[in-house]
């Protein structure tokens, strides 16, 4: 089973402490949502997870291995095999269709095998019907729903998303991120989101807020 666990991570950008001793812990199929204002520090916790930045100093560990000491080489394959990014823009190709902007991880080595595992995620998150579209022919909860699709295409053991709804409407966004967590229960991924929306963050089994650096659980 897998696990995250992160202790006393500190990280300041321009002697501005953003992160100042945050610590968490999950195990697979567990969902953290994290609160905070513009500022407050979510992207960065997230990039630290990613492994797209390292800590001025903590401990991030993923089923044991220290990911702030890996070398860039190793850096880019746990990003690749082990980490799903979903952001506030969908990022999707606008030249490729649904289905092989979801086959965009697999990095050259598209065979039966993902292309059956990209049709199924699509059909997971209700998007199969528009596999031959293109971005521009999709709504915003398309679009979105085929990131989700694309970042969970390796099976990642972790799914960050930050702020996944800050560009849909109210209705679109609680689907997308509904359709997030049950995608991710499913595959056993531990999920953190990035959100300013409390009923997005209550669907959450963890709802933390990031307050003076440190990541505070919410009853």
């Amino acid at each position: 089973m897998s696990e995250l666990v992160v202790e006393d991570l500190f990280k300041s950008y321009e002697d501005r402490a953003v992160l100042a001793g945050v610590s968490l812990r999950m195990t697979a199929g567990e969902s953290l949502s994290v609160m905070g204002p513009s500022g407050s520090g979510k992207t960065t916790l997230l990039n630290l997870l990613g492994g797209l930045d390292r800590p001025d100093s903590g401990s991030i560990r993923l089923d044991g291995t220290e990911i702030a000491r890996l070398a860039e080489p190793d850096l880019r394959v746990y990003r690749a095999r082990r980490v799903g990014f979903v952001f506030q823009d969908h990022l999707l190709l606008p030249e490729l269709t649904g289905l092989q902007n979801v086959l965009l991880p697999a990095l050259g080595r598209v065979g039966p095998t993902e292309v059956a595992r990209a049709r199924e995620l699509a059909e997971r998150l209700s998007v199969n019907h528009r596999l031959d579209a293109y971005p521009w022919q999709m709504s915003g909860g398309e679009r979105q729903r085929f990131a989700v699709a694309r970042a969970m295409l390796n099976r990642p053991a972790l799914l960050l998303c930050d702020e996944p709804t800050g560009n849909l409407d109210a209705p679109t966004g609680d689907s997308v991120v509904g359709a997030i967590l049950s995608a991710a229960a499913e595959e056993g991924a531990m999920v953190v989101l990035a959100t300013h929306n409390e009923v997005h963050a209550a669907k959450c089994r963890l709802v933390c807020r990031l307050r003076d650096g440190k990541l505070v659980a919410t009853l």
